[in-house]
């Protein structure tokens, strides 16, 4: 398996920056287009400041391309690399927060509608997969 992931370094490099990559650049879409939404769905967020939502509606999207168009560039790599990680543990987070307290909530990520505790739950499975990715793309790239 080792000579596997070494043989195929640059295209799982590759292959993992582009995927992350996009997956950020695409969850932004729809924030921009329609910010008053997205911070609706930030305030249905029990653990948002209500006086920060608009400011996260109007400014974390740009965030989101920016990081995902870095991440496929190699731009700035341990940063954006940093980054993105802490993102995705705040999502889990405030996904999991709000599992937990049997909400039926949208996550905001690709679209603003309501999920079902299920559609949730896979979009957390979905979020802990892409930290997985994340920090396999860590260790593949790290110097030993």
């Amino acid at each position: 398996m080792k000579k596997l992931i070494k043989r195929n370094k640059k295209f799982l490099d590759y292959f993992i920056r582009l995927l992350l990559g996009a997956v950020f650049i695409y969850a932004s879409y729809h924030k921009i287009i329609d910010p008053r939404s997205f911070s609706e769905v930030l305030s249905s967020y029990v653990l948002i400041p209500e006086f920060l939502v608009n400011m996260i509606a109007i400014v974390f999207p740009w965030f989101e391309i920016i990081l995902g168009l870095f991440f496929i560039f190699g731009i700035f790599k341990k940063t954006i690399f940093y980054l993105i990680f802490f993102t995705l543990i705040i999502f889990i987070i405030m996904i999991s927060v709000n599992l937990l307290a049997g909400i039926d909530f949208s996550c905001g990520c690709f679209s603003n509608e309501v999920k079902t505790t299920t559609e949730n739950i896979f979009t957390l499975l979905r979020d802990f997969i892409l930290l997985f990715l994340l920090i396999f793309h860590y260790h593949l790239n790290r110097k030993s």
